[in-house]
Protein backbone atom coordinates (compact mmCIF):
# COMPACT_ATOMS: atom_id res chain seq x y z
CA UNK A 1 0.00 0.00 0.00
CA UNK A 2 2.73 2.12 0.53
CA UNK A 3 4.01 2.07 -2.90
CA UNK A 4 0.53 2.40 -4.33
CA UNK A 5 1.09 5.82 -6.64
CA UNK A 6 4.96 5.76 -6.27
CA UNK A 7 6.03 7.14 -9.63
CA UNK A 8 4.03 10.13 -9.03
CA UNK A 9 4.58 11.37 -5.47
CA UNK A 10 7.90 9.16 -4.89
CA UNK A 11 10.41 10.62 -7.95
CA UNK A 12 12.46 12.32 -6.70
CA UNK A 13 11.63 12.13 -2.58
CA UNK A 14 12.39 15.62 -0.75
CA UNK A 15 13.87 14.93 2.65
CA UNK A 16 11.36 15.13 4.81
CA UNK A 17 9.32 12.53 2.91
CA UNK A 18 12.29 10.12 3.43
CA UNK A 19 12.40 10.63 7.01
CA UNK A 20 8.96 9.73 7.48
CA UNK A 21 9.57 6.73 5.42
CA UNK A 22 12.26 5.73 7.86
CA UNK A 23 10.22 6.39 10.61
CA UNK A 24 7.65 4.16 9.36
CA UNK A 25 9.83 1.50 8.82
CA UNK A 26 11.72 1.85 11.84
CA UNK A 27 8.26 0.85 13.55
CA UNK A 28 8.08 -2.65 11.97
CA UNK A 29 11.51 -3.52 12.12
CA UNK A 30 11.57 -2.94 15.62
CA UNK A 31 8.53 -5.47 15.94
CA UNK A 32 10.68 -7.61 13.88
CA UNK A 33 13.93 -8.24 15.01
CA UNK A 34 12.59 -7.61 18.84
CA UNK A 35 16.41 -5.51 19.62
CA UNK A 36 16.31 -2.49 21.40
CA UNK A 37 14.57 0.62 20.89
CA UNK A 38 18.24 2.19 21.01
CA UNK A 39 19.19 0.68 17.84
CA UNK A 40 19.65 2.49 14.81
CA UNK A 41 17.36 2.34 11.87
CA UNK A 42 20.20 1.90 9.51
CA UNK A 43 21.53 -1.30 11.88
CA UNK A 44 17.95 -2.63 11.65
CA UNK A 45 17.83 -2.79 8.17
CA UNK A 46 21.18 -4.39 7.71
CA UNK A 47 20.06 -6.95 10.19
CA UNK A 48 16.60 -8.05 8.23
CA UNK A 49 18.43 -7.54 5.10
CA UNK A 50 15.62 -4.78 4.03
CA UNK A 51 16.19 -2.32 2.11
CA UNK A 52 15.60 1.18 2.85
CA UNK A 53 11.98 1.85 2.32
CA UNK A 54 12.97 5.28 0.96
CA UNK A 55 15.03 3.58 -1.70
CA UNK A 56 12.19 1.31 -2.48
CA UNK A 57 9.84 3.79 -2.96
CA UNK A 58 12.22 5.26 -5.28
CA UNK A 59 13.32 1.94 -6.88
CA UNK A 60 9.03 1.40 -7.71
CA UNK A 61 8.65 5.10 -8.99
CA UNK A 62 11.80 4.78 -11.48
CA UNK A 63 10.53 1.07 -12.52
CA UNK A 64 7.22 2.34 -13.20
CA UNK A 65 8.08 5.31 -15.58
CA UNK A 66 11.08 3.52 -17.58
CA UNK A 67 8.75 0.14 -18.35
CA UNK A 68 5.52 2.42 -18.56
CA UNK A 69 5.91 5.49 -19.48
CA UNK A 70 9.29 5.02 -21.84
CA UNK A 71 11.18 7.42 -19.67
CA UNK A 72 14.67 7.87 -19.39
CA UNK A 73 15.24 7.93 -15.15
CA UNK A 74 18.05 8.08 -12.79
CA UNK A 75 18.32 6.14 -9.46
CA UNK A 76 21.17 7.74 -7.02
CA UNK A 77 24.43 7.14 -9.47
CA UNK A 78 22.69 5.34 -11.89
CA UNK A 79 21.12 5.80 -15.33
CA UNK A 80 18.23 3.93 -16.57
CA UNK A 81 17.05 4.02 -20.38
CA UNK A 82 14.06 2.18 -22.08
CA UNK A 83 16.03 1.66 -24.86
CA UNK A 84 18.93 -0.40 -22.70
CA UNK A 85 16.04 -3.29 -21.94
CA UNK A 86 14.84 -5.94 -24.04
CA UNK A 87 11.20 -5.09 -24.84
CA UNK A 88 8.56 -7.36 -24.92
CA UNK A 89 7.02 -8.34 -28.33
CA UNK A 90 3.23 -8.41 -27.91
CA UNK A 91 2.15 -9.52 -31.00
CA UNK A 92 0.77 -13.03 -31.49
CA UNK A 93 2.47 -14.73 -34.69
CA UNK A 94 -0.16 -16.51 -37.18
CA UNK A 95 2.14 -19.30 -38.77
CA UNK A 96 0.79 -21.48 -42.01
CA UNK A 97 -1.90 -24.49 -41.21
CA UNK A 98 0.52 -27.03 -42.02
CA UNK A 99 3.55 -25.28 -39.87
CA UNK A 100 3.12 -27.00 -36.17
CA UNK A 101 5.62 -25.79 -33.81
CA UNK A 102 5.10 -29.11 -31.34
CA UNK A 103 6.41 -31.18 -34.37
CA UNK A 104 9.92 -28.78 -33.99
CA UNK A 105 10.05 -29.10 -30.51
CA UNK A 106 9.93 -32.18 -28.51
CA UNK A 107 9.99 -32.39 -24.15
CA UNK A 108 10.58 -36.13 -24.24
CA UNK A 109 13.57 -36.40 -22.69
CA UNK A 110 14.42 -38.90 -25.16
CA UNK A 111 18.33 -38.71 -25.54
CA UNK A 112 18.16 -40.31 -29.35
CA UNK A 113 21.21 -39.45 -31.87
CA UNK A 114 20.08 -41.40 -34.81
CA UNK A 115 19.87 -38.73 -37.36
CA UNK A 116 23.91 -38.16 -38.40
CA UNK A 117 24.39 -34.63 -36.76
CA UNK A 118 23.19 -33.11 -33.59
CA UNK A 119 23.66 -29.95 -31.90
CA UNK A 120 24.35 -29.13 -28.31
CA UNK A 121 23.36 -25.95 -26.55
CA UNK A 122 24.49 -24.64 -23.69
CA UNK A 123 24.48 -21.18 -21.81
CA UNK A 124 25.19 -20.35 -18.27
CA UNK A 125 26.71 -17.38 -16.07
CA UNK A 126 29.18 -17.55 -13.26
CA UNK A 127 29.34 -14.79 -10.88
CA UNK A 128 29.17 -11.98 -13.60
CA UNK A 129 30.34 -14.07 -16.06
CA UNK A 130 28.16 -14.84 -18.73
CA UNK A 131 28.37 -17.14 -22.09
CA UNK A 132 26.35 -19.35 -24.57
CA UNK A 133 27.88 -21.53 -26.76
CA UNK A 134 27.03 -25.14 -28.88
CA UNK A 135 28.57 -27.86 -30.79
CA UNK A 136 28.15 -29.79 -33.62
CA UNK A 137 28.94 -33.16 -34.29
CA UNK A 138 28.54 -35.48 -37.25
CA UNK A 139 28.77 -39.40 -37.03
CA UNK A 140 30.06 -38.75 -33.35
CA UNK A 141 32.90 -36.18 -34.73
CA UNK A 142 32.98 -32.56 -33.80
CA UNK A 143 33.27 -30.07 -36.62
CA UNK A 144 31.54 -27.20 -35.81
CA UNK A 145 32.04 -25.33 -32.12
CA UNK A 146 31.26 -21.92 -31.28
CA UNK A 147 31.20 -19.50 -28.12
CA UNK A 148 30.06 -15.97 -27.30
CA UNK A 149 30.66 -14.14 -24.57
CA UNK A 150 27.42 -11.27 -23.05
CA UNK A 151 27.62 -8.78 -20.51
CA UNK A 152 27.27 -9.43 -16.84
CA UNK A 153 23.58 -7.74 -17.09
CA UNK A 154 22.55 -10.61 -19.59
CA UNK A 155 20.59 -13.89 -18.03
CA UNK A 156 21.09 -17.86 -18.25
CA UNK A 157 17.65 -17.36 -20.13
CA UNK A 158 18.72 -15.05 -22.81
CA UNK A 159 22.25 -16.85 -22.99
CA UNK A 160 20.06 -20.30 -23.44
CA UNK A 161 18.47 -18.80 -26.46
CA UNK A 162 21.46 -16.98 -28.44
CA UNK A 163 22.54 -20.26 -28.55
CA UNK A 164 19.55 -22.01 -29.49
CA UNK A 165 19.03 -19.02 -32.23
CA UNK A 166 22.90 -19.36 -33.36
CA UNK A 167 22.86 -23.11 -33.71
CA UNK A 168 19.46 -22.53 -35.59
CA UNK A 169 20.71 -20.00 -38.15
CA UNK A 170 23.67 -22.50 -38.77
CA UNK A 171 21.94 -25.34 -39.17
CA UNK A 172 19.09 -23.57 -41.68
CA UNK A 173 21.89 -23.50 -44.38
CA UNK A 174 21.91 -27.09 -44.35
CA UNK A 175 18.79 -29.13 -45.98
CA UNK A 176 20.17 -32.38 -43.90
CA UNK A 177 18.09 -33.17 -41.02
CA UNK A 178 19.61 -31.25 -37.77
CA UNK A 179 18.76 -32.24 -33.99
CA UNK A 180 19.76 -29.34 -31.62
CA UNK A 181 19.42 -30.67 -27.86
CA UNK A 182 19.58 -27.97 -24.82
CA UNK A 183 18.63 -28.56 -21.14
CA UNK A 184 16.79 -25.53 -20.49
CA UNK A 185 12.94 -26.15 -20.90
CA UNK A 186 12.00 -22.79 -20.23
CA UNK A 187 13.69 -21.83 -23.44
CA UNK A 188 11.91 -24.64 -25.33
CA UNK A 189 8.55 -23.62 -23.86
CA UNK A 190 9.24 -20.23 -24.97
CA UNK A 191 10.28 -21.32 -28.39
CA UNK A 192 7.07 -23.37 -28.46
CA UNK A 193 4.83 -20.62 -27.40
CA UNK A 194 2.63 -18.43 -29.78
CA UNK A 195 2.09 -15.74 -27.34
CA UNK A 196 6.15 -15.67 -26.15
CA UNK A 197 7.41 -12.28 -25.16
CA UNK A 198 11.05 -13.15 -26.13
CA UNK A 199 12.18 -11.62 -29.23
CA UNK A 200 14.86 -13.98 -29.50
CA UNK A 201 12.12 -16.73 -29.19
CA UNK A 202 10.21 -15.18 -32.40
CA UNK A 203 13.66 -15.23 -34.04
CA UNK A 204 13.98 -18.75 -33.49
CA UNK A 205 9.85 -19.30 -34.75
CA UNK A 206 11.02 -17.64 -38.38
CA UNK A 207 14.07 -20.01 -38.67
CA UNK A 208 12.03 -23.22 -37.98
CA UNK A 209 9.28 -21.87 -39.89
CA UNK A 210 11.50 -21.61 -42.82
CA UNK A 211 13.78 -24.66 -42.23
CA UNK A 212 11.85 -27.76 -41.55
CA UNK A 213 15.23 -29.65 -41.06
CA UNK A 214 15.95 -28.76 -37.76
CA UNK A 215 14.29 -30.23 -34.91
CA UNK A 216 14.79 -28.97 -30.89
CA UNK A 217 14.99 -31.43 -28.45
CA UNK A 218 15.17 -31.33 -24.34
CA UNK A 219 18.28 -33.42 -22.89
CA UNK A 220 18.29 -33.47 -19.01
CA UNK A 221 21.31 -31.63 -17.51
CA UNK A 222 22.62 -34.98 -15.86
CA UNK A 223 22.41 -37.36 -18.52
CA UNK A 224 26.04 -38.73 -19.37
CA UNK A 225 26.78 -38.71 -23.35
CA UNK A 226 29.50 -39.48 -25.77
CA UNK A 227 30.05 -36.11 -25.76
CA UNK A 228 30.10 -33.68 -22.91
CA UNK A 229 28.38 -30.71 -23.93
CA UNK A 230 30.70 -27.39 -23.87
CA UNK A 231 29.89 -25.53 -20.30
CA UNK A 232 30.80 -21.97 -20.56
CA UNK A 233 33.56 -21.10 -17.65
CA UNK A 234 34.79 -17.48 -17.60
CA UNK A 235 37.04 -18.67 -15.05
CA UNK A 236 39.14 -19.93 -18.01
CA UNK A 237 40.37 -19.42 -21.29
CA UNK A 238 38.46 -20.53 -24.01
CA UNK A 239 39.18 -23.43 -26.10
CA UNK A 240 38.17 -21.82 -29.02
CA UNK A 241 37.60 -18.41 -30.76
CA UNK A 242 34.69 -16.79 -29.56
CA UNK A 243 32.06 -13.72 -30.77
CA UNK A 244 30.93 -10.93 -28.48
CA UNK A 245 27.34 -10.17 -28.05
CA UNK A 246 25.93 -6.76 -27.36
CA UNK A 247 22.43 -8.17 -25.78
CA UNK A 248 20.35 -5.45 -23.91
CA UNK A 249 19.23 -5.94 -20.51
CA UNK A 250 16.70 -9.01 -19.66
CA UNK A 251 13.00 -7.87 -19.60
CA UNK A 252 12.52 -4.41 -18.22
CA UNK A 253 9.35 -6.31 -16.46
CA UNK A 254 12.04 -7.04 -13.52
CA UNK A 255 12.11 -4.97 -10.76
CA UNK A 256 15.29 -6.80 -9.81
CA UNK A 257 17.09 -4.40 -13.01
CA UNK A 258 16.00 -1.44 -11.04
CA UNK A 259 18.03 -1.71 -8.28
CA UNK A 260 20.45 1.02 -6.31
CA UNK A 261 24.55 0.37 -6.86
CA UNK A 262 25.73 -1.21 -3.41
CA UNK A 263 27.64 1.88 -3.00
CA UNK A 264 24.62 3.64 -2.56
CA UNK A 265 23.30 1.51 0.16
CA UNK A 266 25.94 1.52 2.39
CA UNK A 267 26.50 5.29 2.23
Amino acid sequence: MVLHGAAAWAYPLSARQERYLNSLQRKFLLNISGTYSTTTTAALQIIEGLLPLHLKEEQEAVYVRVTRFGKANHLKDQNFDPKDFEGKVSTVKFLPDPFDLEDCVSFDHIFNTDGPINTYTDGSKIDDRTGCAFCVRKNNISITQWMSQLKPHNSVFQAELIAIKEACTQASQSNQPIKIWTDSESSLHSISSLKTNSPFAHDIQNILLNSRNIKLGCIKAHVRHAVRRQRISSRRKPPWKGSQHNIQHPGATSKRNFMPSSSTLTE
